[in-house]
């Protein structure tokens, strides 16, 4: 076996140990980010059935009146699947027209120097 021969193989097993790595990686990074999203299920159900349990004990609602306007929901979107059809806005960051900086989703004021934005927050934002 030549030299040349040895060194590429030399490569060769360097490159498949490599892509062994970014593979775990890969995966290590997909795990975390099923976990956070089962996280955030989660946090959601809760929410949901902590805000139903307060309707049906203040209202005189009930399941078959929750059934009717979910109902209705999905029929606005024209077709019945169980579920709000809704992407995830991938809109362009917005900027603190004072100071500059990227305005944070998160919050309705700047964190470099407190300018107050205009957006309005869900209700629902300081649960996260």
């Amino acid at each position: 076996m030549a030299l040349g021969d040895l060194g590429q193989n030399s490569r060769k097993r360097g490159l498949e140990g490599e892509i062994i790595a970014s593979r775990k990686d890969t995966q290590l990074v997909l795990e975390k980010i099923t976990h956070s999203l089962d996280e955030r299920v989660n946090r959601l159900a809760l929410i949901c059935e902590a805000m139903w349990q307060l309707i049906k004990e203040q209202t005189e609602l009930n399941e078959d009146d929750l059934k009717k306007r979910i109902t209705k929901i999905e029929l606005q979107e024209g077709r019945l699947e169980g579920k709000i059809n809704r992407t995830v806005s991938r809109e362009l960051p917005q900027i603190c027209p004072e100071c500059g900086a990227r305005l944070s989703r998160k919050y309705n004021h700047c964190q470099f120097c407190g300018y107050k934005s205009q957006k309005k927050l869900s209700p629902f934002q300081s649960l996260k």
